[in-house]
């Protein structure tokens, strides 16, 4: 397989989908780029009898609702014909940070950053600034001109466009207050309340004005800090912190000239001949979430592997729509210590031979899944390696890893398996247990 190929689908969705492939002819970069780029309809189902009336939501149903919907979207990204809107889906969803109280709040924040993932940094800053999850996440609907609350405004600078260092506190004082009013209501729709908006005029960014809260959200647009930081956090999620600061630097003029598109920055990424340079390749270490959706693709896995798939993102630190902070989660080494370690080698052989999940607690995990609603005849994981049959040690490594492992571990893994009663299968584990996988 073509290494180049091979690292354009680690980084512009979670790996090689081994049947995919096979049927798409791609043997290029070129190849699969037009498709990488199409948009399906794809959404994260609303629980059942809710609607969007959060006064109607059994509260005894959240727990089951929320496995639901973590399923359905693990799955739903290693069986998107759309890989880089899952994992731009997938970025946002770690940018913005959200942690919604109720499973339909969370389906409905999740649906609007998979619909504007691919399309201008300002309609899905718009849109998830209205957006009823993170209106109540971040207590804007306390934020009223008897009582402002800063909480939204200063996220807005520091996390989401800005960053530290490039906005005052007057300019989140006064930010704030134009965000009076902005509330959801029952149904999780926008509402502006306006005898709770302060009208007054307000100074941002050294101008004053009776700024709207959709005002200030152009303004921070407008911003050229704005366009750096975002172009800065994509970079080094598609390529890597190493990227020099002249290519930045090329990247932050074209995302302004393209009124902040994030499909064109992308595109110019992917056709960059620095991208695929030896020093971009295996430079990143895999979240949990990129390493199981990379699992669930290579190995057919589907949703009645549900206790491993959950098991695997709590003991790894990672679940899906329970980010830790409104700051998301960490990066890169930060992933690995001497337990997660463990887990990440033993993952192939619970995946692919059945065995004991080393590194946690079964029993601790089993209590806290009791009572959950999960996929009939779920177990621990449930894969395919038909396509896998007959395949080389060396054919084999091209797919699974973005940088492949010396002939002579490969060799050395090749007398190992061939010891066993399984020998494809413990091959497979083998590979998956070099830390080389764990690598993008």
């Amino acid at each position: 397989m073509d290494p180049k190929l091979n690292h354009l689908l680690l980084r512009a969705g979670f790996g090689t989908q081994p049947k995919a492939i096979s049927r798409l002819g791609w043997k290029s970069p070129a190849d699969a780029l037009p498709s990488l780029f199409r948009t399906d309809d794809f959404s994260i189902t609303l629980p059942k009898g809710t609607g969007s009336d959060r006064s109607k939501v059994d509260k005894s149903k959240i727990r089951e609702q929320t496995v639901a919907m973590n399923l359905e979207w693990l799955i739903g990204m290693a069986e998107s014909k759309s890989p880089l809107q899952e994992k731009m889906c997938f970025f946002w969803h770690d940018h913005f940070g959200v942690k919604a109280k109720l499973p339909v709040l969370a389906a409905i924040h999740n649906n609007t950053l998979r619909k504007y993932a691919l399309g201008k940094f300002g309609d899905l800053l718009h849109a998830v600034a209205k957006d009823p999850a993170m209106l109540l996440f971040l207590n804007n609907q306390q934020n009223k001109k008897s009582a402002p609350n800063e909480n939204f405004a200063r996220e807005l600078f520091e996390l989401f466009t800005l960053g530290e260092g490039h906005y005052t506190e007057s300019d989140i004082k006064e930010a704030a207050r134009a965000f009076t009013g902005w509330k959801t209501d029952r149904q999780g729709a926008f509402r502006f309340v306006r005898f709770q908006h302060d009208y007054g005029a307000k100074t941002v960014f050294g101008k004053r004005k009776n700024f709207t809260g959709e005002q200030v959200v152009d303004l921070v647009l407008q911003q050229p800090q704005t366009a750096k930081f975002i172009v800065d956090k994509i970079v080094d999620f598609m390529v890597g912190p190493q990227l020099d600061q002249a290519k930045r630097s090329d990247l932050y003029s074209s995302f302004r000239r393209s009124d902040l598109h994030i499909g064109k920055l992308l595109q110019e990424i992917f056709t960059s001949d620095w991208f695929y340079a030896q020093e971009h390749r295996a430079a990143r270490i895999k979240s949990p979430i990129e390493l199981l959706v990379s699992v669930c693709q290579a190995f057919d896995l589907k949703k009645d592997s549900g206790i491993g798939l959950l098991m695997a993102q709590r003991s790894l630190g990672q679940v899906l729509f329970a980010p830790p902070s409104v700051a998301g989660w960490p990066s890169e080494r930060q992933w690995i210590d001497s337990s997660s370690l463990l887990y990440r080698q033993n993952l192939g052989f619970a995946v692919l031979l059945n065995r004991a999940l080393k590194g946690i607690e079964k029993a601790n995990f089993d209590a806290k899944v009791k009572g959950m609603d999960l996929p009939k005849g779920s177990k621990l994981f449930s894969a395919s390696t038909r396509y896998w049959q007959g395949l080389s040690t060396a054919a084999c490594s091209e797919i699974l890893f973005a940088k492949p492992p010396s002939q002579q571990v490969l060799a050395q893994i090749d007398r190992a398996a061939g010891a066993e009663s399984t020998p494809e299968l413990m091959r497979l584990a083998l590979l998956m247990a070099l830390p080389e996988y764990q690598l993008c």
